[in-house]
C-alpha cells in the first residue's frame, strides 16, 4: 500500500493524500486544546491525520453523503483497532453526516477549520460550487471563534475568491500555496477569522438563503437590513405596551 494512504482502509473517488492532510494541518499552527473540524471531510483523511499527530486536540468532521460517512466508520474502527492491540490511546475524532449550509454547532466553538472542498470534476459541480462556498463560509464565520485559522483546498479559485471577498468583513486571507493534486492545479488557502459578528438577517434564515450574503445584497445592505428590522420591532413592542 502506498505510504500516501498509509492511514485509511476505505477511500473515495477524490480521497486527499496523507501528507497534503498533514501538511494543510501544519500550516494551522494547532494549539492543544484546539477544537478541529472538517466541514466536507469525505472519509475522513483529514480528521484521522490530524488526530493521529495532535493527539490532545479533538477532531470533528461531517459530510452530507451517507457512503462517505460509512466509509469513515470503516477507517476509525480499523485505526482503533490497531491502537487498542498496541495499548495505545483511541482517536479523539467524530464524525456525522450533516449539511454545510447548516452545520449543527453552537457559535463561536471551532478553533481551526480544514478541508478538501469539491472541485467540480468528480464531487459537486462548477456551477454550483458560488453559492457552496459562500454558504461553507457563512456557517464557518458563525462557528468559528475570534482568532479562528482556516485551511481550505480548492481548485476553483475564482469561485473561492469571490466568496472570500464577499464575505471579508468576517475573514482575512493570509496566505495562498499551489499544490499538484493528481494533475491537477489546486490552491491552499489560509484564513484568519476576524472579530466582526456574525449578524443574521430575519428574512434571509426564514426562506433559506445564504444569511449574510444573498444574491442581489451586499454585505453592508444586509447588516443594515438586519439593523433596521430589531429597530422596527423594538418600536411596534413599546407602541404596544403605551397602548395597553
Amino acid at each position: 500500500m502506498s505510504l500516501h494512504y498509509r492511514n485509511l482502509v476505505a477511500f473515495g473517488p477524490t480521497t486527499l493524500r496523507a501528507t497534503i492532510c498533514y501538511n494543510m494541518l501544519r500550516l494551522c499552527h494547532i494549539k492543544n486544546g484546539d477544537f478541529i473540524c472538517d466541514p466536507m471531510c469525505g472519509t475522513s483523511a483529514i480528521p484521522i491525520e490530524g488526530a493521529l499527530n495532535w493527539v490532545n486536540c479533538y477532531h470533528f468532521g461531517g459530510d452530507a453523503h451517507e457512503k462517505a460517512i460509512q466509509k469513515t466508520v470503516l477507517n476509525i474502527a480499523a485505526i482503533q483497532n490497531q491502537m487498542q492491540t498496541s495499548n495505545r490511546s483511541t482517536l479523539k475524532l467524530d464524525a456525522l453526516q450533516w449539511n454545510v449550509q447548516h452545520l449543527p454547532l453552537r457559535d463561536k466553538c471551532v478553533d481551526v477549520f480544514v478541508s478538501d472542498l469539491p472541485f467540480g470534476h468528480r464531487i459537486g459541480s462548477r456551477s454550483e460550487n458560488p453559492a457552496l462556498y459562500s454558504h461553507l463560509l457563512s456557517e464557518m464565520a458563525r462557528t468559528a471563534r475570534t482568532g479562528a485559522r482556516a485551511c481550505l483546498l480548492t481548485e476553483d479559485k475564482a469561485s473561492f475568491i469571490k466568496a472570500v471577498q464577499a464575505l471579508g468583513r468576517y475573514w482575512q486571507r493570509r496566505l495562498v500555496l499551489n499544490v499538484n493534486i493528481g494533475g491537477l492545479t489546486g490552491f491552499v488557502f489560509l484564513l484568519t477569522r476576524t472579530t466582526s459578528s456574525v449578524v443574521q438577517s430575519w428574512t434571509s434564515l426564514r426562506d433559506g438563503e445564504n444569511p449574510l450574503v444573498s444574491e442581489g445584497n451586499s454585505e453592508e445592505t444586509i447588516l443594515n437590513d438586519a439593523s433596521n428590522a430589531t429597530l422596527s420591532h423594538v418600536q411596534d413592542t413599546e407602541a404596544r405596551n403605551q397602548t395597553e
